[in-house]
């Protein structure tokens, strides 16, 4: 198995990706990726910066376009990637079959996205006037497969075909466009909430860190209380061997001092009753 990674990615899955969208060139590049996002359970939005993440690093970085040529996967969803969307856009748009109108159009490849949607429309305005060989390309591609466009080309230029109640606005724009509305309303209100919770999440995080800090300090002070609790009671502890052994010594020097006192009056005792028979025994030699 190939874990080759580049910027996070497995390699696997970023030929799985690339061979997706390869395989529906006729499809917008941002609906293949939501598709096959789905597909593989990750999220859109964080498979989408990935790929224009990686589209700009293979343009700075020769060793990231080598990684990929390496392992054989097809970058030509990144290397021509702007003229394949317009192409992409023009497929849609110029499919006579659809018969829908260009900005109908333009809010289904955008997911109902109402700003994505009005994007869409001005480039495929803006491809008209100013990439005719593009257009042409389309038309005759569509041609060849028998399929009907909105436009005619002649001497390469644009003339838009005839349509009836072109300037009608049929149930459906309006449904579409209603629709586009709802969602813009939905998402700022998702984005709102999510910017919210967000902020609300920072800030018990915040007060749980700071709390957390508070609850370091009490426990280092309290170990150092029980440390100094603990010298406290050893000092007493020998304080109170100290008093022990001196009490012994005083009543041992008691002892002492009580023998030896009681030995010095025997003594003297002794040595007067010595002198006073002597005494005795002088007197009666002299009579």
């Amino acid at each position: 198995m190939n874990n080759t990674k580049i910027l996070g990615w497995n390699i696997l899955d970023i030929k799985s990706l690339f061979n997706f969208i390869n395989k529906n060139p006729h499809e917008a590049v941002i609906n293949n990726i939501t598709t096959w996002a789905n597909k593989k359970g990750k999220k859109p939005f964080s498979v989408r910066n990935y790929f224009y993440k990686l589209k700009k690093e293979v343009k700075q970085n020769i060793k990231v376009y080598n990684l990929l040529k390496l392992n054989g996967v097809d970058i030509n969803c990144l290397k021509d990637e702007d003229k394949q969307q317009l192409k992409e856009l023009l497929y849609k748009i110029l499919n006579y079959k659809q018969k829908k109108s260009v900005f109908s159009v333009c809010l289904e490849l955008s997911n109902n996205n109402l700003k994505v949607a009005k994007k869409l429309n001005n480039k495929y305005r803006n491809t008209l006037s100013n990439n005719p060989n593009l257009v042409e390309e389309v038309i005759k591609d569509l041609q060849q497969n028998g399929i009907p466009t909105r436009l005619n080309f002649a001497s390469k230029k644009v003339v838009l075909m005839p349509q009836t109640n072109s300037k009608v606005i049929s149930n459906q724009d309006v449904q579409a466009l209603v629709l586009g509305v709802v969602n813009l309303i939905k998402n700022n209100a998702k984005q709102e909430v999510f910017l919210q919770s967000q902020k609300d999440i920072k800030t018990a995080n915040n007060n749980l860190q700071k709390a957390l800090i508070d609850l370091r300090r009490k426990n280092m002070l309290l170990e150092e209380l029980k440390a100094e609790n603990l010298k406290i009671k050893e000092g007493l502890e020998k304080l109170n061997k100290q008093q022990q052994e001196l009490t012994q010594q005083r009543n041992s020097s008691y002892l002492t001092i009580k023998e030896l006192l009681n030995s010095k009056k025997q003594q003297a005792l002794s040595n007067f009753v010595e002198k006073l028979v002597s005494n005795y025994i002088e007197t009666n030699k002299v009579s």
